[in-house]
């Protein structure tokens, strides 16, 4: 599997941002779940960025916004973001690609 530090557990509200397989993705930390999408946005490949204020994923080309789930809220993408399998272990998130092995 690949890992993704962890957001400290003090904090509420936290995010990390990391190379996943060929992009750039991002673990939020809210409360004990941790969720993992591409920071891709599906309309044109601009890169999204988290807003811990609004909880929402937002791409700056043309205003779309997604949820943790990657599901769109607003704006022209066509598709969700891609979103991974994350679980936090000790210290640790750990993110696995749809269909991978988790080690």
């Amino acid at each position: 599997g690949s890992f993704m530090p962890r957001p400290p557990e003090t904090t509420i509200d936290a995010s990390a941002t990391s190379r996943f397989g060929a992009g750039p993705a991002i673990a939020v930390l809210l409360g004990d779940t941790l969720h993992a999408l591409s920071l891709v946005c599906t309309h044109l490949g601009c890169l999204v960025e988290w807003s811990p204020e609004r909880r929402q994923l937002i791409c700056p080309c043309h205003r779309a916004s997604f949820d943790l789930g990657g599901n769109v809220l607003e704006g022209p993408p066509p598709r969700p973001l891609r979103a991974f399998d994350a679980c936090t272990r000790g210290p640790r998130g750990l993110v696995r690609r749809p269909g991978g092995v988790t080690s």
